[in-house]
Parts: structure tokens; C-alpha cells; sequence
């Protein structure tokens, strides 16, 4: 088969190529191996990504907007070598053009995308040094498959140029705005959210409603019912949540305690004994469900272009719902489990995993979780699959029949924690798959 960076393909490679391009949904591969294979570099830069900001100690909506943004970098750089792909200029909210490749010259779609990944993670990333290797590994590879040298200088010039066109789409989204802001003045009143142990520490992202969306019209376009009423009063609903967290949290069998360790996801955990006090780090949500979307577009055989489309949409949905979230979280301000049932309930009960520094409702987990799960299931369709993401950490792979049973425990396991109220987690679900099929319905990769 002529390489793929040739120009003047045969009719019939040609013909391969466009039906390789088919809806995500067939079920059969890409014809053209080499850029069937070529998804591989794709999940390695995600893997790259979530091992740095794993490294640098990053918030969930901080790390859940770098993900976006280098996806969505990389799909530009390789779409036009794809002639069924569309550009993303125009329908996400401030991106108004992206540059275009000479059409009379040839193009390694491959190394414009790692470059775009690369470019943007030296713009994002604290410790994009740390991606270096792979990139010169990348480029080492693509010298040895034979790509000519003025195919790969002229790639990476041109996924550069892409990626620089993305930094200042980057720069408008008011990010900068929002690391200047002046300290956040936590609200007082009786059931109001207020800092929690074991640190106690100012609550996160506050000022995140601020961002703007990627495809929602404004932060607020999905909103939940509101939150029950505080009351301590046994007969209301806000106390009845709250006692079936505790009694829950009483009962915990070792069966159930996997579940919230799995699903944790907590990217700054804080240990105590006694005077000694340090901190470990490990996945966030939004690493969590990028890596299921790794383990999804493996199983289906995806190649490079049909993956990079469901790293971007998964991508900028929990951007998304992240965003939505927090206007939730810090319009509302709901208290903590913890706080509630050690003031009104028993002062010795202690949740089983540590609950995060930001107000109750909704449940972060449930929100993302469900609008990735949407996004991944309108991809890919329903299936079955094992997560081996947290095995690292010593827990078990778990096995799930599809997607949305996978975000249905996330969210039940923030109630067996401790950390959530039942109506957080149903409410923050049914606004994730709001989002989901949101997200999937504004952004159209298909001509």
C-alpha cells in the first residue's frame, strides 16, 4: 500500500481512506494501518498528560480544562488530512478560525498532532520538560518508518502553527483572570459549606463559574433542581440524606469499601499521625474517565483520527461539567456531610475517604462522570469493559456492563465515602448526561 504521506494516492487506497473515515459507531477498523496504528501515539500523549499533572498536584477543574485544550489541538493539527473531519472553528464558543495546511504540499498528519500536543503542554504544564522524551521518541520513529525530511519539518511547522492558534484561543478564556482574583470570602450562615478536616484548608476553584465554556452558552445553561433546605428537623429531607450517610458510613463491609478507594480520585490526599503530616498524590476524575476512554477506543480497535474525536469530545465534556459544577457548588453553598453529622448527628463519625475542599452540591464525580459516560457511549455505543485505571494504587480492576453503570457507581461511591448526599449524587448525574448529550449534539467532527 503507498505510504500514507504520499500525495497521489491510487483511486482505490483513496476510496480505503475515506471509508476508513466512517461514523466511530461501525464496528469494523481502519483499513489504512499506518494511521490505524497510529492511534497509539494519541493514547500515549494522554497517558503523558495525566502522569504530569498527577506530578504537579493540580485541581480537578484545572486538570479537566488542559486535557480539553490539547485534544482539541491535536484533533486541528491531523483533521485536514482527513477529509470526512471538520474543523472545530465556529462551534466552540471563541475559536473563530484555525490555519490551514498548503494543499499543495504533502503532510505526516501523525507528527502535527504530537507536535500540537507537545506545544500546548509546554504552555500548560508546569513540567511539560517532563514530555520531552516522548516527543524526540516520537520523531526518532517517524525518521526510522522513512518520512522524508521535508514532510516532517513541515508537519511540525504546521501542528506548531495550530497549536500557537490554540494558545491564544487559550489565552481569552479568562483563566488569567481568575489567578489574579482576590481571596474567595467564604459565605457564613447556618448550613452554609465551611472548611473541612482534616485540613481545613480554603475551598477550590471558586471563582470557576468565571471560565468560559466550551460549548454551553453559559456556565449555568444545565442547572439541577435546587438543593433540599437545610434543616435539622428529623422529618425533612435534608436531615433524611444525611442520617443515610451516616448509617451507610456505619456499615461499610470490606466488599463496599472498594468502591468509594476506587472511585476516590482525591489529586491532593493529606495523611495525619499525630505530628506528622504529608501528602500523596494520585489521579483526578477527569484522568480517571480519560483513561476508560483510553481502554474504550482500544477495545473498539479505534485508529488515530476516530480516537482523537473521542479523546476531544470526552475531552471538553468534563470541561464542561466541571464548569457547570462549580457555578452549582458555589452558588448554593451546601454543607458537608462531615460537618453535619459530626455537629448534629454523632461527633465521633468520621467519613471513609477524605472529603475534598469545596461546597456539597452537586457532586463533582456524578457530573463528570455521567457526561463522560453520555459522550463515550453516543461514540463508541454500549460495552462491556474492565477498569484497570486505579491499579496502580493496589485496587483491584473492576468490570463494568457499559459506561453508565461505570458513572452510576462513581456517583453512589461519593455517598458510601461519606462525602455526598444521595440528591448530590442524582442530581449532579442527571446534570452530567444534560451535558453529555449536549456536547455530542454542538460538536459535529463529521462533514
Amino acid at each position: 500500500m503507498t505510504p500514507f504521506y504520499r500525495r497521489g494516492h491510487p483511486l482505490p487506497v483513496l476510496l480505503l481512506m475515506l471509508l476508513a473515515l466512517r461514523p466511530v459507531s461501525a464496528s469494523a477498523a481502519e483499513t489504512d494501518s499506518l494511521y490505524h496504528d497510529a492511534a497509539r501515539f494519541i493514547h500515549a500523549w494522554n497517558h503523558m498528560l495525566t502522569d504530569i499533572m498527577v506530578d504537579e498536584i493540580r485541581t480537578p477543574c484545572n486538570i479537566s480544562r488542559v486535557y480539553a485544550y490539547a485534544n482539541i489541538a491535536a484533533y486541528e493539527a491531523a483533521s485536514p488530512g482527513f477529509p470526512k473531519c471538520r474543523s472545530l472553528a465556529g462551534q466552540l464558543n471563541g475559536l473563530t478560525s484555525v490555519p490551514r495546511p498548503d494543499p499543495t504540499q504533502t503532510y505526516d498528519w501523525r507528527v502535527a498532532a504530537v507536535t500540537a500536543y507537545r506545544v500546548i503542554g509546554d504552555q500548560l504544564l508546569f513540567k511539560s520538560y517532563r514530555a520531552d522524551s516522548l516527543y524526540d521518541a516520537n520523531i526518532v520513529e517517524f525518521k526510522a518508518a522513512g518520512v522524508p525530511a521535508d514532510v516532517l519539518d513541515r508537519s511540525r511547522t504546521y501542528g506548531e502553527k495550530v497549536a500557537r492558534r490554540v494558545i491564544e484561543w487559550v489565552g481569552t478564556d479568562n483563566y488569567s483572570k481568575i489567578t489574579a482574583a482576590t481571596r474567595y470570602v467564604i459565605p457564613k450562615g447556618r448550613g452554609l459549606w465551611e472548611p473541612t478536616p482534616p485540613d481545613f484548608v480554603d475551598p477550590v476553584d471558586p471563582f470557576w463559574n468565571t471560565i468560559r465554556p466550551f460549548t454551553m452558552t453559559r456556565p449555568d445553561q444545565f442547572r439541577p433542581e435546587p438543593p433540599y433546605k437545610f434543616s435539622t428537623d428529623k422529618h425533612s429531607a435534608f436531615y433524611k440524606d444525611a442520617i443515610e450517610v451516616y448509617q451507610v458510613g456505619k456499615k461499610l463491609n470490606d466488599s463496599l469499601k472498594v468502591i468509594p478507594k476506587f472511585w476516590d480520585c482525591n489529586p491532593i490526599h493529606s495523611h495525619h499521625f499525630g505530628h506528622l503530616n504529608f501528602y500523596t498524590r494520585q489521579i483526578s476524575p477527569s484522568g480517571h474517565w480519560i483513561a476508560i476512554t483510553a481502554i474504550a477506543t482500544k477495545k473498539k480497535d479505534l485508529g488515530m483520527m476516530e480516537s482523537l474525536e473521542t479523546y476531544t469530545l470526552v475531552s471538553s465534556a468534563l470541561a464542561d461539567a466541571f464548569i457547570s459544577c462549580w457555578t452549582e457548588k458555589y452558588r448554593d453553598n451546601v454543607i458537608r456531610p462531615v460537618t453535619y453529622i459530626k455537629r448534629y448527628i454523632d461527633s465521633t463519625w468520621e467519613p471513609y475517604i477524605q472529603t475534598p475542599p469545596f461546597p456539597e452540591y452537586t457532586s463533582g464525580h456524578s457530573t463528570i462522570s455521567a457526561a463522560a459516560a453520555t459522550v463515550l457511549t453516543r461514540m463508541v455505543g454500549e460495552m462491556p469493559f474492565q477498569d484497570d485505571t486505579e491499579v496502580y494504587l493496589g485496587t483491584p480492576i473492576r468490570s463494568y456492563h457499559n459506561f453508565m453503570e461505570a458513572a452510576q457507581e462513581a456517583a453512589y461511591s461519593r455517598m458510601l465515602g461519606g462525602i455526598h448526599y444521595r440528591h448530590s449524587n442524582e442530581q449532579g448525574t442527571k446534570n452530567g448526561v444534560e451535558i453529555g448529550e449536549h456536547v455530542v449534539s454542538a460538536i459535529h467532527t463529521r462533514a
